[in-house]
This record gives structure tokens, sequence and C-alpha cells, in this order.
């Protein structure tokens, strides 16, 4: 991912260097001597910073959850399908050709570690704020399965993410392509809002 580091903090600095490496090598394979090295900073204000490896790699979890939450904060009122094409919206925005998201979640996925579980708990804890808020809105109908909603939303963006090398044999570019994104978001739309069928 590109950053515009002129008016960042060393602290925010380190933590963008820590995102684009972790994305890049995985976390085994990054030290904290290369984080400090790549940023440009000494090695011990990472530590004063962040104190240990882990400790950064959560606060580079924190701030990609918060990445995703703040555009869904800004939800307009509405129907449900407006709702649900913001959110599709949303996610693409986060997601899209060089933004690194991606990459860094496909990667902590893959590892199947306890901070990728606490990464999957925070976007999961999204969507479940999402469904309540809709469901006491009177957004959602009373005969819908409200415990398998966020997990839904979650299966329909994070599996191109998670499959995109085999998506990508078949469409012969990125899945995060910005027209690629149009035309998945509303496939999912009409998916989530009508199923296999149509509406009725």
């Amino acid at each position: 991912m590109t950053f515009d580091e002129s008016d960042l903090t060393a602290k925010a600095k380190i933590r963008n260097t820590a995102f684009r490496l972790f994305s890049e090598l995985g976390f085994a394979a990054t030290s904290i001597r290369l984080i400090a090295r790549e940023a440009g900073v000494s090695l011990g204000l990472v530590r004063y910073h962040y104190g240990s490896k882990e400790d950064l790699r959560s606060e580079v979890d924190a701030w990609v959850v918060a990445t995703f939450q703040t555009p869904l904060d800004r939800i307009p009122d509405g129907p449900p399908m407006e709702r649900l094409s913001w959110i599709n919206k949303a996610f693409a925005d986060v997601m899209k050709t060089g933004s690194g998201f991606d990459i860094y979640l496909r990667r902590a996925f893959l590892e199947d570690s306890p901070a990728s579980a606490k990464l999957f708990d925070g976007l999961l804890e999204i969507m479940m704020d999402l469904i309540r808020q809709a469901k006491e809105d009177g957004s959602i109908p009373a005969d819908r399965d409200v415990e398998w909603m966020p997990y839904q939303i979650l299966f329909l963006h994070l599996g191109p993410l998670l499959l995109r090398p085999y998506i990508e044999r078949h469409f012969k570019t990125s899945v995060y392509a910005p027209d690629v994104i149009d035309r998945r978001s509303r496939s999912n739309l009409q998916l989530f809002l009508y199923g296999l069928g149509g509406p009725e």
C-alpha cells in the first residue's frame, strides 16, 4: 500500500511499514529490526511505541478493523437494499486493488493464528452490530436467521480474498479491479436479497 508519509508521526510510519511488511513477507518472517530499518527509525523507537512485535501486530490489526468500521459508521438510513448496497461499496472501497488490505487479510487468515482469529472477530463484530441495528429498526423481516447473516456477509466479501488466485484464472483480471468490484457487488446484493430465484 502507498502512503503519504510526509505528515505522519513516527508511530504511524512504523505501523504502516509493519502493515506492508507483514503483508509481503508474513508475520514470522518480519523482524522488528527490519521494520525499524524500512521505517527509517531506530529499533529503540519501535520498542518504545509498540513494545514487542506481537503488540505491534495487534495495533496493525486494530487499525485494519477500524479502517473497515469508519465508512460503515456512515451508513445512511433507508430501505434494506440501499443499506446493503452501502455495505458492499464500503468493503469494496477498502479492498480495492492497491490498498494492501486484500493482501494483508489473505495472509493473516491463512496463517490461522490467535491473532488472525481476533482480527476475524473484529470484522464479525462490525457485521453483527449492523445486523442488530437493522433488526431493531425493522429493516430485517422477523423470519430471517439473524445469527447467520453476519457470517453470510463476510462469506461474500472474504470469499474472493481467499480464493483469489483461482477466481482470477477465470476472469483474467484482479478480483479487486473497479469494474469487477462493481459487478460482484451487484451480484452479491441480488443474491443476498433474492436468493437464487428472484423478487416475489
